[in-house]
């Protein structure tokens, strides 16, 4: 028996001293990865924060010119229906003054 233990333990010293390397060598590659997987997820992250944030401020600033626009609008509007109101008075006083005219004209 003591024959076949030397071979078994032969070859369980063959395969670690040819597995065990490979095997350190697929951590050491995997825990390289996961580093990595996470710097750029960190990385995206950041990018995707800054770009809501200067999205945000766009939009801050669409609603202000949206708003700036809309008084300006709003005002010439006002401005509009006070000058239609004034022509509108000043042509019924002149109407009023007319028919006042023309009922003091003698028929004919």
């Amino acid at each position: 028996m003591s024959g076949g233990k030397n071979i078994i333990e032969t070859f369980r010293d063959v395969a670690q001293d040819l597995l065990v390397p490979e095997l350190k060598a697929v951590k050491v590659s995997v825990d390289s990865l996961r580093i990595e997987m996470k710097l750029t997820t960190e990385a995206i992250r950041e990018e995707m924060r800054l770009s809501n944030a200067a999205i945000r401020e766009e939009m801050k600033l669409n609603a202000q010119l949206v708003r700036e626009e809309m008084k300006f609008r709003h005002e010439a509007l006002s401005q509009e229906i006070r000058s239609l109101n004034t022509r509108f008075d000043d042509t019924s006083g002149i109407r009023e003054r007319l028919a006042v005219l023309e009922a003091l004209q003698p028929r004919q």
